[in-house]
Protein backbone atom coordinates (compact mmCIF):
# COMPACT_ATOMS: atom_id res chain seq x y z
CA UNK A 1 0.00 0.00 0.00
CA UNK A 2 1.19 3.02 -1.02
CA UNK A 3 -0.10 5.90 0.80
CA UNK A 4 1.38 8.72 -0.94
CA UNK A 5 -0.64 7.95 -4.33
CA UNK A 6 -3.59 6.38 -2.43
CA UNK A 7 -4.26 9.29 -0.25
CA UNK A 8 -3.97 9.66 3.66
CA UNK A 9 -7.57 9.87 5.44
CA UNK A 10 -7.53 12.62 7.91
CA UNK A 11 -9.68 10.50 10.31
CA UNK A 12 -6.46 8.31 10.62
CA UNK A 13 -4.36 11.52 11.43
CA UNK A 14 -6.84 12.70 14.26
CA UNK A 15 -6.91 9.10 15.54
CA UNK A 16 -5.92 9.54 18.85
CA UNK A 17 -2.13 8.26 19.30
CA UNK A 18 -1.67 8.17 15.49
CA UNK A 19 1.51 9.92 16.34
CA UNK A 20 3.76 7.49 18.10
CA UNK A 21 1.97 4.71 16.21
CA UNK A 22 3.76 6.17 13.42
CA UNK A 23 6.97 6.71 14.69
CA UNK A 24 6.57 3.13 16.51
CA UNK A 25 5.80 1.16 13.16
CA UNK A 26 8.28 1.29 10.72
CA UNK A 27 5.87 0.19 7.85
CA UNK A 28 4.17 3.44 8.12
CA UNK A 29 6.94 5.59 6.86
CA UNK A 30 7.90 2.44 4.75
CA UNK A 31 4.58 2.85 3.14
CA UNK A 32 4.75 6.29 2.94
CA UNK A 33 3.71 8.58 5.40
CA UNK A 34 5.56 10.89 5.22
CA UNK A 35 4.86 12.00 1.49
CA UNK A 36 1.28 11.16 2.85
CA UNK A 37 1.66 13.80 5.42
CA UNK A 38 2.75 16.20 3.21
CA UNK A 39 0.01 15.56 0.56
CA UNK A 40 -2.39 16.49 3.72
CA UNK A 41 -0.48 19.60 4.30
CA UNK A 42 -0.97 20.46 1.41
CA UNK A 43 -4.11 20.38 0.26
CA UNK A 44 -5.79 20.93 3.64
CA UNK A 45 -3.59 24.24 5.51
CA UNK A 46 -6.81 25.77 6.00
CA UNK A 47 -8.12 22.72 8.53
CA UNK A 48 -6.22 24.04 11.27
CA UNK A 49 -7.21 20.47 13.75
CA UNK A 50 -5.80 18.73 10.48
CA UNK A 51 -2.22 20.67 9.85
CA UNK A 52 -1.63 20.81 13.74
CA UNK A 53 -1.89 16.87 13.78
CA UNK A 54 -0.14 15.90 10.57
CA UNK A 55 2.92 18.35 12.38
CA UNK A 56 2.83 16.38 15.63
CA UNK A 57 3.09 13.03 13.51
CA UNK A 58 6.06 14.44 11.55
CA UNK A 59 7.32 15.74 14.41
CA UNK A 60 7.42 12.24 16.30
CA UNK A 61 9.07 10.46 12.89
CA UNK A 62 11.68 12.99 12.74
CA UNK A 63 12.66 11.76 16.20
CA UNK A 64 13.69 8.74 14.50
CA UNK A 65 17.20 9.85 13.11
CA UNK A 66 17.13 7.72 10.42
CA UNK A 67 13.74 9.22 9.44
CA UNK A 68 14.77 13.22 10.12
CA UNK A 69 16.24 13.38 6.41
CA UNK A 70 13.38 11.85 4.76
CA UNK A 71 11.17 14.71 6.87
CA UNK A 72 13.21 17.10 5.23
CA UNK A 73 13.83 16.63 2.17
CA UNK A 74 9.91 15.57 2.10
CA UNK A 75 9.59 19.65 2.56
CA UNK A 76 6.94 19.28 5.34
CA UNK A 77 8.68 21.93 7.75
CA UNK A 78 8.27 24.90 4.87
CA UNK A 79 4.48 23.57 5.51
CA UNK A 80 4.78 23.88 9.30
CA UNK A 81 6.34 27.42 8.94
CA UNK A 82 3.14 28.73 6.92
CA UNK A 83 1.01 27.31 9.20
CA UNK A 84 2.76 28.89 12.14
CA UNK A 85 2.30 32.16 10.20
CA UNK A 86 -1.29 31.21 9.19
CA UNK A 87 -2.17 30.33 13.06
CA UNK A 88 0.01 32.48 15.48
CA UNK A 89 -2.21 31.63 18.41
CA UNK A 90 -1.71 27.84 17.81
CA UNK A 91 0.32 27.21 21.25
CA UNK A 92 0.06 23.20 20.37
CA UNK A 93 1.10 23.90 16.66
CA UNK A 94 3.93 25.45 17.58
CA UNK A 95 5.20 23.32 19.94
CA UNK A 96 5.19 20.15 17.57
CA UNK A 97 6.55 22.85 15.01
CA UNK A 98 9.72 23.31 17.42
CA UNK A 99 10.30 19.89 18.27
CA UNK A 100 9.54 19.01 14.61
CA UNK A 101 12.54 21.55 13.52
CA UNK A 102 14.61 20.70 16.44
CA UNK A 103 14.26 16.84 15.43
CA UNK A 104 15.21 17.64 12.19
CA UNK A 105 18.12 19.95 12.58
CA UNK A 106 19.63 17.34 14.73
CA UNK A 107 20.12 14.77 12.10
CA UNK A 108 23.11 16.53 11.02
CA UNK A 109 25.01 19.39 10.68
CA UNK A 110 24.28 19.62 7.13
CA UNK A 111 20.49 19.47 7.72
CA UNK A 112 21.31 22.70 9.99
CA UNK A 113 22.98 25.30 7.10
CA UNK A 114 20.06 24.23 5.22
CA UNK A 115 17.25 24.62 7.63
CA UNK A 116 18.95 28.09 7.79
CA UNK A 117 19.29 28.94 4.61
CA UNK A 118 15.19 29.79 4.50
CA UNK A 119 13.41 32.19 6.92
CA UNK A 120 13.01 28.98 10.06
CA UNK A 121 14.97 31.14 12.46
CA UNK A 122 12.47 34.50 11.89
CA UNK A 123 9.60 32.79 11.70
CA UNK A 124 10.11 30.80 14.87
CA UNK A 125 11.50 33.86 16.27
CA UNK A 126 7.94 35.82 15.68
CA UNK A 127 5.65 32.94 16.29
CA UNK A 128 7.50 33.17 20.49
CA UNK A 129 7.45 36.57 20.43
CA UNK A 130 3.20 35.97 20.80
CA UNK A 131 3.80 33.65 23.54
CA UNK A 132 6.35 35.50 26.18
CA UNK A 133 4.44 33.49 29.37
CA UNK A 134 4.06 29.92 27.95
CA UNK A 135 7.37 28.68 29.69
CA UNK A 136 7.16 25.36 27.63
CA UNK A 137 7.56 26.98 24.17
CA UNK A 138 10.58 28.87 25.52
CA UNK A 139 12.00 26.10 26.97
CA UNK A 140 11.41 24.56 23.52
CA UNK A 141 12.02 27.46 21.40
CA UNK A 142 15.39 27.61 23.18
CA UNK A 143 16.40 23.78 22.68
CA UNK A 144 15.30 24.75 18.83
CA UNK A 145 17.18 28.11 18.46
CA UNK A 146 20.14 26.95 20.06
CA UNK A 147 20.46 24.28 17.20
CA UNK A 148 19.80 27.07 14.52
CA UNK A 149 21.09 30.60 15.63
CA UNK A 150 24.18 31.29 16.85
CA UNK A 151 26.52 34.55 17.05
CA UNK A 152 26.16 35.75 13.49
CA UNK A 153 21.99 35.78 13.69
CA UNK A 154 22.74 38.09 17.13
CA UNK A 155 25.65 40.15 15.17
CA UNK A 156 23.23 40.71 12.30
CA UNK A 157 20.03 41.56 14.79
CA UNK A 158 21.88 44.24 16.33
CA UNK A 159 20.91 47.14 13.32
CA UNK A 160 21.85 50.31 13.73
CA UNK A 161 18.98 52.07 16.07
CA UNK A 162 15.80 54.19 14.94
CA UNK A 163 12.88 54.59 16.05
CA UNK A 164 10.88 53.06 13.44
CA UNK A 165 9.79 49.16 13.43
CA UNK A 166 13.03 47.94 12.07
CA UNK A 167 14.64 47.85 16.06
CA UNK A 168 11.05 46.69 17.51
CA UNK A 169 11.52 43.64 15.35
CA UNK A 170 15.75 43.89 15.69
CA UNK A 171 14.45 43.87 19.74
CA UNK A 172 11.80 40.75 19.17
CA UNK A 173 14.42 38.93 17.18
CA UNK A 174 17.55 39.09 20.24
CA UNK A 175 14.78 38.22 22.92
CA UNK A 176 14.26 35.36 21.14
CA UNK A 177 17.81 34.47 20.85
CA UNK A 178 18.84 35.20 23.96
CA UNK A 179 16.65 31.67 25.27
CA UNK A 180 20.18 30.21 23.86
CA UNK A 181 22.70 30.66 27.13
CA UNK A 182 25.48 30.95 24.90
CA UNK A 183 24.16 33.81 22.88
CA UNK A 184 23.51 35.80 26.49
CA UNK A 185 27.54 35.37 26.86
CA UNK A 186 28.58 36.29 23.12
CA UNK A 187 25.83 39.32 23.42
CA UNK A 188 27.67 40.56 26.99
CA UNK A 189 30.96 40.61 25.34
CA UNK A 190 30.23 42.33 22.02
CA UNK A 191 28.73 45.21 23.33
CA UNK A 192 25.00 44.44 23.39
CA UNK A 193 24.33 45.70 26.45
CA UNK A 194 24.85 48.74 25.30
CA UNK A 195 22.79 48.03 22.12
CA UNK A 196 20.11 46.60 23.92
CA UNK A 197 19.61 49.71 26.12
CA UNK A 198 19.59 51.64 23.09
CA UNK A 199 17.43 50.06 21.33
CA UNK A 200 14.61 50.06 24.50
CA UNK A 201 15.13 54.09 24.83
CA UNK A 202 14.43 53.82 21.07
CA UNK A 203 11.49 51.67 21.05
CA UNK A 204 10.23 52.74 24.77
CA UNK A 205 11.51 56.04 25.68
CA UNK A 206 13.78 57.31 28.09
CA UNK A 207 11.74 57.63 30.84
CA UNK A 208 10.65 54.15 30.30
CA UNK A 209 10.45 51.80 33.83
CA UNK A 210 12.33 48.93 31.70
CA UNK A 211 14.74 51.04 29.87
CA UNK A 212 15.77 52.63 33.57
CA UNK A 213 15.75 49.12 35.30
CA UNK A 214 18.29 47.83 32.48
CA UNK A 215 20.40 51.19 32.35
CA UNK A 216 21.26 50.37 36.13
CA UNK A 217 22.30 46.95 36.01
Amino acid sequence: MDLASIGLPLKFILFPGFQQYCAADGRFVASGMIAGLKGVMSKHMDKEEVIEAATATLAEIASQKDYGLKVHHAGVVTDALAALELYPDNEQLLAHALKLVANVAMCSPELVDELKKTNVVDVLVAALDRHPDNDELLDLGARALKLLAGEADISSSMISVGNNLATANALAKVSSLLLVDENVEFMCQNNGVSWLIEALQSALGDKSEVTNLISRL
